[in-house]
């Protein structure tokens, strides 16, 4: 393994931890009690951070399913322009213009 990818490696273990360190840092400060309620439901009451937590998988979670329709589409679109360019390989390798 060359030099660089060892170095890369490294680092990126660096990276991980620290940013470990920093998201444990921010649990460990935000342990308080918060109570959250949502329209008529009845008060919840949890730490602040699994709030924060709770509120960014779900909002990762929405923009998942917001980004599944295009994606959908455009693996429909690749698969038809892949059929496409089956039937005009052969018609090249002939010599012959695609029409």
């Amino acid at each position: 393994m060359p030099a660089t990818r060892l170095l890369v490696r490294y680092l990126a273990w660096i990276v991980r931890i620290a940013l470990f360190l920093l998201v444990l840092a921010f649990a460990l400060e935000n342990s308080q009690v918060v109570t959250v309620q949502y329209f008529v439901a009845t008060p919840w009451q949890a730490p602040l951070v699994v709030v924060i937590l709770l509120c960014f998988a779900v909002g990762a979670a929405l923009g998942v399913l917001a980004v599944i329709p295009s994606f959908i589409r455009m693996r429909r679109d690749l698969a038809l322009l892949r059929r496409q360019l089956k039937l005009l390989q052969p018609d090249q390798a002939r010599g012959e213009p695609p029409q």
